[in-house]
């Protein structure tokens, strides 16, 4: 398994919203990322760093609003475990066992199962449902704890109200550079300011 990967969606735009990532290369020690979507590269970023590890998390987001959940007891639609959303993903739907696609919501940060390591197929997605729709305000996304190299480079935030017609909220597409300089780095996405409202 080869690719790290992101952390705590915070808000999110709609009733259900997904996290996406393709593949372009081949080569597992250098991968790239890119989508089919246009990104919007005249925009200039001003996502705030805040930190690195679980520590820099915001917790209280959408998917976890009182910050108590149990990942073991995670079985909708009998249980949901504390989480205030049901999880789906293209591939290791899950949390723990390897890297799974669910510890993305998890609200930690670090190796092993504190993040998602994914790869059978492409595009990748993982994503929340929620009860009703809601509008993103902000969202963080943390980085991998292990190689520059595995720092996504081509990703997309989309939301939809009907888990058919999804719209994008976000995108980064530099095939050339992810924009974490640090394992483990939290940094955080503002509506208005990063992507529009």
């Amino acid at each position: 398994m080869d690719h790290n990967i992101w952390k705590s969606i915070t808000r999110t735009l709609s009733h259900r919203s997904r996290l996406r990532r393709s593949k372009m290369s081949t080569d597992r020690r250098a991968r790239s990322w890119t989508s089919s979507l246009e990104s919007l590269e005249s925009r200039q970023l001003l996502a705030t760093v805040l930190g690195t590890g679980s520590a820099a998390l915001l917790g209280r987001d959408l998917t976890d609003v009182d910050d108590v959940h149990n990942e073991g007891a995670y079985s909708p639609p009998a249980n949901f475990g504390g989480f205030d959303a049901t999880f789906f993903s293209s591939d290791e739907p899950g949390f723990g066992g390897g890297e799974s696609a669910f510890n993305v919501f998890d609200n930690r940060v670090g190796g092993g199962n504190d993040k998602w390591c994914c790869g059978t197929s492409f595009p990748q997605i993982v994503g929340a449902e929620f009860s009703q729709a809601v509008l993103l305000t902000h969202f963080t996304v943390a980085s991998g704890n292990d190689t520059a190299a595995r720092r996504p480079r081509v990703w997309t935030i989309d939301g939809s109200n009907d888990g058919e017609n999804w719209t994008t909220i976000f995108s980064q597409n530099n095939p050339n550079a992810p924009i974490w300089n640090a394992d483990n780095q939290v940094i955080r996405f503002d509506a208005g300011d990063d992507f529009p409202v």
